[in-house]
């Protein structure tokens, strides 16, 4: 396949995490920010972590862009601004750096579901969405720091993020052609994140991923 881009956003304060860079959690002998991109390396044509530490450049080694917003301190959607800028491909996917079950798989399946909207030529991003049980009642979710962007997106993306004085992922996507990709509950594991040291403690415990 090979065919696209894929970026890891690692930035943010961590604030719930006591700032402690998420990105760099020993996760299995591997750093959570190792692991993802050793699971996107068999998909994706090159990997760029949107990130301002150089501790995370380094972790990631060789082969691997590092760069940083080029509109800073405007939340994820600057890292997504900044990866879509540095991207070589026309078709970017992009994940947080705090998703230790982030699938290739899942991936390379919304990015055949993307290829068929772009061939359209309406279809600017592709966001998975999926439905939970709380409160015995079904919620609609969706999932924009695991989607497929478009890097024709790049101006429009830059000029939201200068003009808004709240800029969201969520709400950009209202303003743009975004189609979604419907994911079943046996799959929603992939878009997991470590918020908290207690969300670390359980992973470290779960059965498919154990520290060393």
């Amino acid at each position: 396949m090979k065919g696209f881009s894929a970026g890891i956003i690692a930035g943010g304060r961590a604030e719930r995490f006591g700032g402690r860079v998420k990105a760099l959690l020993p996760i299995g002998g591997k750093t959570l920010i190792e692991r993802i991109a050793g699971e996107l390396a068999g998909v994706a044509g090159e990997i760029i972590v949107s990130t301002d530490k150089v501790d995370i450049c380094r972790a990631v080694g060789e082969g691997i862009i590092c760069t940083m917003d080029l509109i800073p301190g405007r939340g994820p959607l600057s890292g997504i601004h900044g990866v879509l800028a540095r991207a070589s491909f026309s078709d970017v996917f992009v994940c947080a750096a705090d998703m230790p079950y982030v699938s290739a798989g899942l991936v390379s399946r919304m990015y055949r579901h993307f290829l068929r909207g772009r061939r359209g030529g309406l279809v600017k991003a592709l966001v998975p969405r999926y439905r939970v049980c709380l409160d015995n009642a079904f919620r609609s979710f969706m999932e924009p720091l695991f989607a497929f962007y478009g890097r024709e997106l790049v101006e429009e993306m830059a000029d939201y993020l200068i003009r808004s004085s709240r800029p969201s992922v969520h709400d950009f996507l209202r303003w743009i052609d975004c189609d979604f990709f419907d994911v079943g509950e046996e799959e929603i594991e992939a878009f997991t994140n470590i918020n908290t040291p207690l969300d670390y403690e359980k992973l470290k415990k779960s059965y498919r991923i154990k520290e060393v």
